[in-house]
């Protein structure tokens, strides 16, 4: 990704240094913090999960930002932002037999560890592990409406049961079903207007990454009734942080249980013109209406007035340039 590095200047001798780009008004690299910077309002009203650089499971307190990792490569993966999920079984880490009232919706089950879980009552299957730890399984059902008997056989540990169509990170439990409450992330204020302008159009980069199952928050966009929005992958640069309607670019889908979930995304917005390129590929060009307004006064991260409403992933990397990149400069940003 040539244009996510500084350029080279060649001194004399022989040695180069290197020099950033003038237009780079914002640049968040996530996959390498460990705590948040001061500039970005963050909460969480609950405990969250994640894997640590040595792929250990651990738990951030309430109001803590989660910098989860690959638990298989170690390979960081930035900043977890998720939506509200219950584990609605009790004790998880040592599952038993156990009975579970739920609804004719979409709920995933998943666990570690090298057992099964039978499903039986109104929902009848059997979820069979992935792997050795931590190797995860997950099976996403939808059963009829009353009570759904789970029982675990062999080494099963840190079950989950969630209203869902994916898995999300682990909630633990003992004697009660227990929520992790939504991750929020922003940018407002001096915080942003001390690097936000479009005076000569602007151009927003995300790097992200949806678990295995997750199709919500794929999504690009410029301007809207409005003109106030630029959305990249649920990193959303507005004027209220309000859901109204605003144009659509196009959704393009991962796949769900693609094996490959990064997206890497770029919009560029001057005046009659946006550009958009997706992972190397020119998406959309020469776009001559909707353009993003210069009225921006926030930056959220990780939500999305369409699909889950949230990327319910991970963010390695945020950057604004405050001028409109080329689209061959888009495509060497996006390249992976």
């Amino acid at each position: 990704m040539g244009l996510l590095k500084s350029n080279l200047i060649t001194l004399a001798g022989g040695v180069s240094t290197p020099t950033v780009d003038p237009t780079l008004a914002l640049d968040l690299e996530f996959s390498s913090m460990t705590a948040l910077p001061a500039s970005i309002t963050f909460a969480r009203a609950s405990i969250g999960t994640y894997f640590d650089k040595d792929g250990v499971l651990q738990t951030a307190l309430s109001g803590e930002a989660r910098f989860d990792h690959d638990p298989s490569t170690l390979e960081p993966l930035g900043l977890l932002i998720e939506g509200l999920r219950t584990n609605s079984l009790l004790n998880s880490a040592a599952l038993g037999t156990q009975n579970v009232t739920v609804t004719a919706a979409s709920w995933t089950l998943s666990f570690y560890g090298t057992g099964s879980v039978a499903l039986s009552g109104v929902y009848t299957g059997t979820l069979v592990s992935a792997g050795a730890y931590p190797a995860r399984a997950a099976l996403t059902f939808t059963p009829t409406a009353g009570t759904l008997t789970l029982t675990p056989t062999g080494s099963v540990t840190n079950v989950q049961l969630e209203l869902g169509s994916f898995p999300t990170s682990y909630i633990p439990t003992t004697t009660a079903a227990v929520p992790r409450a939504a991750d929020a992330a922003s940018m407002t204020g001096t915080n942003f207007s001390s690097w936000y302008s479009n005076p000569q159009g602007c151009t927003l980069f995300t790097d992200t990454t949806l678990p295995v199952g997750v199709t919500g928050g794929d999504t690009a966009a410029i301007g809207g009734a409005s003109s106030e929005k630029l959305l990249s992958n649920s990193v959303n640069v507005s004027a209220s942080g309000a859901t109204d309607a605003f144009y659509t670019i196009t959704r393009y889908p991962l796949g769900v249980n693609s094996a490959a979930r990064r997206k890497l995304v770029a919009l560029a917005s001057q005046n009659t013109q946006d550009l958009v390129a997706t992972n190397g590929v020119t998406r959309l060009s020469t776009y001559a209406a909707n353009t993003f307004a210069d009225n921006a006064i926030k930056l959220t991260f990780g939500v999305t007035p369409y699909a889950t409403g949230y990327l319910n992933g991970t963010i390695a990397a945020v950057k604004f340039f405050n001028i409109a990149k080329t689209d061959a400069e888009l495509i060497e940003l996006t390249t992976p």
